[in-house]
């Protein structure tokens, strides 16, 4: 006999059975025991929550030959037959590849004809939101006003894209996400039945890694049994799932708060290496993120379970405003993944960027240096006689030579124009960026526009982002973020890049220097110090 996935063996076979939409059931069974069902229903929400399986049950209750309390019996033909898909009277379409108003009109057609083998035709449509507005235009009549032995089953996962012309015409219910508890309760009753020996925090984590969904905990658990073999451990099921378990959570997050970005970097070359992926370690930060931000609001966490003392100690320390902008990192890179070559580079820009947005605001900034220049004083010589030589005046019309040690000119009012342009687009530049290349769209994100003179525009880095500083010195680099410039700014433009502490030195002025350029080798210069400071 061939091997039967798990979830097939143990999909709900009453309403009873069914784990986690309680409502639902009972709301069902009360319709069929006072015989006020519906002729059409839509069941709406995520995959894996019960839609298809409740779908099957309500068509075997409608059909059994001996109900019991309004449940199927399954034991009679039509419910084996049914269980066996081989019940002539329960038809299945599936409307991502049955989306046209041909295989609608050949509902039509059929839906005239009595049952052969049971009381009532069943239609289950899955995912009917696919459907083309021609198909659910041709559905409506029908749908409005069946014949007495047919029932519509509606299925899909995005409600939002049913037109509401069939949203009236249904009668709706939302099956919501499992809890993880509920979740983990029912792996730990297949296990012992499959004579499985799994520890608790296994099935919490394989729980946890289906997001709410029945069908994916049970499908996960097949493929570590598979892996792993009758002796699960939580290594084993992070092994598998290429997630992080909540240790390996709490290595990378205490890093990022504590800002060792080194540290951060090898524990995550230690996950990669291991075997994670890279799309499931950021899914996990993102489930994490989502905690920690419940419990920062008093909470529990999203899957009820208490918060563990190293949660807590994470959500006090990051707060509302340093949660929020890590999970829209987070949420942006697991989008990015989806095109990217590369997903780890995505991954570590993304940890990088978080580790910016938590600590360039809390880098000590260093105290301005202040340079007391001394005071000069210049004694101008005595009167010469007649045959001293007259000081060279400047031709009419030229400029006399700026001393060498003098500071540079201000920029020209060209260029504060340019300047000012050149801010109010910088924004879409960087956000423009995204598209052309994630890793220069982190690398140019914390740099500040400074000046902007002689087709030179100078940006400066933060301290804490000197490896982006590194980054964009480099020409191929340069080159990207130029021609992202060019739509906005038609003229040629070169980049210096500075980090904070260049910026904060004064130059050094030669003052002496200065003075005996403009007023000659010889004349005397008596340095006074400023006592007042």
């Amino acid at each position: 006999m061939s091997y039967r996935a798990l979830y097939r063996v143990y999909r709900p076979q009453t309403f009873a059975e069914l784990i986690g939409q309680d409502a639902i059931s009972q709301t069902l069974l009360n319709a069929l025991r006072q015989n006020r069902l519906a002729h059409a229903y839509l069941f709406c929400g995520p995959r894996g929550t019960g839609k298809t399986s409740t779908s099957k049950i309500l068509a075997k209750a409608v059909n059994c030959l001996h109900p019991e309390d309004g449940e199927p019996c399954n034991a009679c033909e039509n419910c084996q037959a049914i269980n066996e898909d081989r019940f002539l009277d329960v038809i299945e379409i599936d409307a991502a590849s049955n989306r046209g108003i041909d295989e609608i009109r050949n509902i039509r057609e059929q839906v005239r004809f009595m049952p052969s083998m049971g009381k009532r035709k069943v239609y289950i449509i899955d995912e009917v939101h696919m459907l083309t507005t021609e198909a659910f235009n041709a559905l409506l009549k029908t749908l409005e006003e069946p014949p007495a032995h047919v029932l519509f089953i509606l299925a899909t996962t995005s409600p939002q894209k049913v037109p509401k012309t069939v949203l009236s015409r249904t009668q709706r219910f939302d099956f919501h996400r499992i809890a993880t508890p509920v979740l983990q309760s029912h792996l730990r009753e297949i296990c012992d039945r499959e004579g499985i020996d799994a520890t608790d925090e296994a099935l919490t984590l394989i729980a946890k890694s289906a997001a709410g969904g029945m069908r994916d905990a049970i499908s996960l658990l097949d493929q570590v049994i598979a892996f792993a073999g009758i002796e699960i451990d939580k290594h084993a099921v992070a092994q598998m799932i290429g997630g992080l378990d909540d240790a390996a959570l709490d290595t990378l997050l205490d890093g990022l708060i504590g800002g060792d970005t080194a540290a951060l970097f090898d524990v995550l070359e230690g996950l990669i290496t291991g075997g994670s992926d890279a799309r499931a370690i950021i899914q996990s930060l993102i489930a994490r993120l989502r905690d920690l931000l419940l419990v920062r609001v008093g909470h529990q966490t999203g899957d009820g379970t208490p918060p563990s003392e190293a949660m807590q100690r994470q959500a006090k320390a990051l707060g509302l405003a340093a949660l929020e902008r890590l999970l829209k990192i987070c949420a942006d890179a697991e989008r990015d993944m989806r095109v990217a070559p590369d997903t780890a580079l995505v991954l570590e820009l993304a940890l990088v960027e978080m580790s910016l947005a938590l600590h360039a605001e809390r880098a000590p900034q260093p105290a301005p240096v202040q340079v007391q220049q001394p005071r000069v004083a210049v004694t101008q010589p005595p009167a010469t006689t007649q045959s001293a030589t007259p000081a060279p005046q400047p031709d009419a019309g030229t400029t006399p030579a700026a001393p060498a040690a003098a500071p540079t000119a201000p920029p020209s009012a060209d260029d504060a124009e340019a300047l000012a342009e050149i801010r109010r687009f910088w924004p879409q530049v960087v956000e423009a960026l995204k598209d052309v290349s994630i890793r220069i769209h982190a690398f140019v994100k914390p740099a500040e526009i400074v000046s902007y003179a002689g087709g030179v525009l100078t940006l400066r880095f933060p301290r804490s982002a000197i490896f982006n500083y590194k980054q964009m010195r480099l020409a191929d680099n340069k080159k990207i973020l130029a021609d992202a410039v060019a739509p906005h700014w038609p003229h040629p433009i070169q980049f210096e890049w500075l980090l904070e502490e260049d910026h904060d030195q004064a130059p050094e002025v030669d003052l002496i220097a200065g003075v005996r350029q403009v007023f000659g080798a010889d004349v005397p210069i008596e340095i006074i110090e400023d006592k007042k400071h």
